[in-house]
């Protein structure tokens, strides 16, 4: 049983004490309505009557007094009483979790009560919430010698909500025009140096309403084509944390931000709409996702293996449900945070270079890992690792084989701009990054993790559009890839001569997947380089730190990327999400259904 750890040396409660109050003071108040109806009922109603309509006042207590405590203590969810018969085997519980009557199923246990003749339990079933973010609680109201309980679904607010997030309203280090030496500290124009990821962040990790430097992080404007934020016209839920400036586009659903003067600024004379906006709290996107290694871990999380790849991977879906995963540095595909177990099940495939093996030219085909996760994680040396490399072994290197088929034939470095001359982007395809390269025919439950850039190599469509949920989440960049070959001298800017730069690729591209960067941006690759590229079409939800640059008109006229990308919101996701996709570091637990019930408890405690 995990209610009462034997010498808890802190109290997971700490700092609870106000939600807690406001809640239960709701309560009461509810309880007491229903005493004063029966006051001034005239006797019409009897004692049993009035307490009928309390208990189930009281249940409804009891919800409301959990959902604070998730609310006010960190991973509370993880806090049962594995007694329960609510509570299914194996139990997700943790020490720690301070005393809670609420919790007590014994028949002579406690109850939590609200006055002397009012009280409430609660059992929790938090089978589903490392997949889906969703709780289940029963919850028994007493008051008097009456019972009555009611189960309510409880979901945690979370990234995919929204069709469009993003928490700082300013182009990613990746594809930002503002590296000048004003801005940066960058020699001259002929340094390629972009700032580092700690200079960028010191900069640009801010909203425009709390003083951003405007001139090295300037502010995109929703609607404005050529970023992700492009949309004329938004059909599903948005929000930023920062500053909400709009040009001609309109917003069919909820249009939030966090700024405390929330309105649609279109000062910049894209039209005098002035729509309020409606004001939400800051969404804190976290900035890595080790948090998610733990679902790879040899004991799987509600039967759902999930796998472990090491260093560049590619990943290629089948209509049939199946996958060909390549990953050449892999060594084990299941390791236990504290190492005292590894393992390679049958279910990520084989590592090696044996045919049909994880590191052949073919890769491993493998069924998708439905209702779990693929996590991509970079090489390291360190050599407690079970899956690291030294440096002689795989060296360090960008634009060079990565062993999984990129950079391909022909392809150039690809491009970036800053103050207004092209630049080598920095280290794509690096050989110890852990990228992922994704792309095809998907059905089923799914997520993918990478440690480092995410790259859709092409087509990324649903079979089953009704059912099928994939998620998309990297630490950097997600990048849409558009190799272009280009014989381009180094300064040719000056000099005019800079040739032509042709696409590998190019043509329309459909995404059909909740994509996330949460250290940078949803970008296309050569965005200001190769041509308009056609159509990009999104149908998900997107979410970032940055806004990402998706077409821009480079040095001498040049263009490329994608001017035309439209995103459409995935309507499912109102009330579903992809399995284990991470959530914001501060969530909000929404009451998605509640139903009574059979009572649990009969007014002495016995459980029925």
């Amino acid at each position: 049983m995990a209610l009462t750890p034997a010498t808890p040396t802190h109290s997971r409660d700490s700092g609870a004490a106000l939600p807690l109050v406001i809640a239960l003071g709701m309560v009461i108040i509810i309880v007491a309505t229903s005493a004063i109806a029966f006051a001034n009922g005239g006797g019409l109603k009897s004692r049993h009557d009035a307490d009928w309509d309390a208990a189930l006042a009281a249940a409804y207590a009891g919800v409301e007094e959990y959902r604070s405590r998730l609310t006010a203590i960190s991973d509370y969810q993880l806090c049962i009483n594995d007694n329960s018969p609510f509570t299914p085997e194996p139990p997700s519980e943790v020490d720690g979790c301070g005393t809670n009557p609420a919790l007590s199923v014994e028949p002579a246990g406690d109850w939590a009560r609200l006055d002397d003749r009012s009280a409430f339990r609660y059992e929790i079933d938090n089978s589903g919430y490392a997949s889906t973010g969703e709780l289940r609680i029963r919850a028994t109201g007493r008051v008097g010698t009456v019972t009555r309980s009611v189960i309510a679904e409880l979901r945690e607010e979370d990234l995919t909500r929204y069709a469009a997030l993003v928490m700082f309203a300013t182009p990613t280090a990746s594809s930002s025009n503002n590296w000048g030496s004003s801005n940066w500290g960058t020699p001259d124009w002929g340094d390629p140096t972009a700032p580092t990821s700690d200079q960028f962040a010191r900069k640009c990790d801010r909203a425009a309403w709390a003083g951003r430097d405007s001139e090295a992080c300037p502010q995109t404007v929703w609607g404005a084509p050529g970023t992700l934020l492009g949309n004329a016209v938004w059909q599903g839920p948005v929000h930023s944390n920062d500053s909400i400036v709009g040009c001609d586009v309109t917003f069919e659903d909820s249009f939030g931000s966090s700024d405390p003067h929330t309105r649609a600024d279109t000062s910049r004379g894209c039209g005098d709409d002035q729509r309020p906006v409606v004001y939400k709290k800051v969404i804190d996107i976290p900035t890595t996702l080790g948090v998610l290694r733990e679902n790879t871990q040899p004991v799987p999380i509600n039967g759902a293996v999930g796998c472990l790849y090491t260093g560049p991977t590619s990943v290629k879906f089948h209509s049939n449900g199946s996958m060909t995963v390549r990953s050449p540095q892999t060594k084990y595909t299941n390791v236990r945070l504290d190492l005292r177990d590894i393992r390679n099940p049958a279910e990520c495939g084989t590592p090696g270079t044996a045919p049909g093996a994880l590191g052949s030219p073919g890769g491993a085909t493998i069924s998708v890992l439905d209702g779990s996760i693929l996590y991509v994680q970079d090489i390291t040396d360190a050599t407690k690792d079970p899956n690291s490399h030294d440096t002689w072994t795989v060296q360090a290197g960008c634009f060079t084989s990565n062993g999984v088929g990129f950079p391909i034939a022909g392809e150039s470095h690809p491009v970036a701009i800053n103050n207004n001359q092209y630049r080598t982007a920095a280290c794509p395809y690096g050989a110890r990054s852990g990228d992922l390269f994704v792309e095809g025919e998907f059905t089923g439950s799914m997520s993918l993790a990478a440690e480092g850039s995410a790259y859709l190599t092409g087509n990324l469509t649903n079979v089953e559009p009704m059912s099928d949920l994939l998620g998309i989440m990297a630490q950097r960049d997600i990048v849409v890839w558009n190799p272009i070959t280009w014989e381009r001298p180094i300064g040719c800017e000056v000099s005019g001569a800079c040739g032509s730069p042709i696409p590998l690729v190019g043509g329309d591209r459909e995404i059909s997947a909740s994509l996330l960067s949460t250290n940078g941006g949803i970008v296309v690759q050569n965005a200001g380089a190769g041509g308009n590229q056609g159509a990009l079409r999104i149908h998900g939800s997107v979410a970032s730190r940055y806004a990402g640059i998706t077409h821009i008109t480079g040095p001498g006229g040049y263009t490329g990327g994608y001017q035309d990308v439209v995103v459409t919101y995935n309507e499912r996701l109102r009330s579903a999400a992809p399995p284990r996709f991470i959530r914001p570091n501060s969530a909000v637990h929404t009451l998605a259904e509640l139903i009574e019930v059979k009572p649990a408890f009969s007014p002495d405690g016995t459980p029925q």
